[in-house]
């Protein structure tokens, strides 16, 4: 169902690996974007790793086998207009990024690689539970996340709410992150838990030939 006013085209269907996929033709824009949602979130981390999701998250980012280095997909969208984020919430975690429309295909390529073949590489490990760090650093700060702890305190101890989703160094600096890190993403990274959605200013059929790589 969509207003008598919207004149976008919405395309659905389902990918051979399950992958359910939304394509929306807008012919006006210059500027399109893409966002993966994946059916999982910090709930389903080991309780002695707290933070894992998140840190997945941010891993996720440093690198796949296609573009080696962990610079690339940021510096390509800054080049062309883009920019890009993700989040991690209790049952889902969202990956999205908008770029000039003439590179759009150019940044999907690169996006679709971080769920195919990520490198999860070491020496990028220190640097992203620093950076996750500092997002709760700032988080305590704020008081939406401060009620957001408050509730956790009262909830039952043993409720899946109490779940630490952000993570600290304290948190994730252990032996064998990485090898927690991989499993994750290969125990929830699957495609027939997740949803793409893709708007872009060319033609439903002409994005139909590009999604495969998903």
């Amino acid at each position: 169902i969509k207003s008598k006013y919207d004149n976008r085209i919405y395309k659905t269907k389902i990918l051979k690996n399950k992958l359910e996929v939304m394509i929306i033709y807008d012919k006006d824009l210059t500027r399109s974007t893409a966002s993966l949602n994946v059916g999982c979130g910090c709930f389903e981390e080991p309780s002695k790793v707290s933070g894992l999701a998140h840190f997945v998250e941010h891993m996720i980012f440093m690198g796949t086998k296609k573009y080696p280095d962990e610079n690339e997909y940021s510096e390509f969208l800054n080049n062309n207009g883009g920019s890009s984020n993700a989040y991690t919430d209790g049952d889902v975690i969202n990956y999205f990024f908008e770029i000039n429309s003439i590179k759009f295909f150019e940044a999907l390529d690169r996006f679709a690689q971080f769920f195919i073949e990520p490198l999860f590489n070491k020496k990028s490990l220190k640097k992203e539970m620093n950076a996750v760090n500092a997002e709760h650093s700032k988080n305590i700060q704020n008081d939406d996340w401060r009620i957001h702890r408050l509730v956790q305190i009262l909830a039952d101890k043993n409720h899946i709410i109490n779940k630490f989703c952000t993570g600290t160094i304290g948190t994730l600096d252990i032996k064998d992150i990485r090898k927690y890190v991989i499993n994750l993403f290969n125990n929830f990274y699957s495609s027939n838990i997740m949803k793409l959605v893709i708007l872009h200013n060319k033609p439903i059929d002409f994005n139909n030939k590009y999604i495969q790589e998903f």
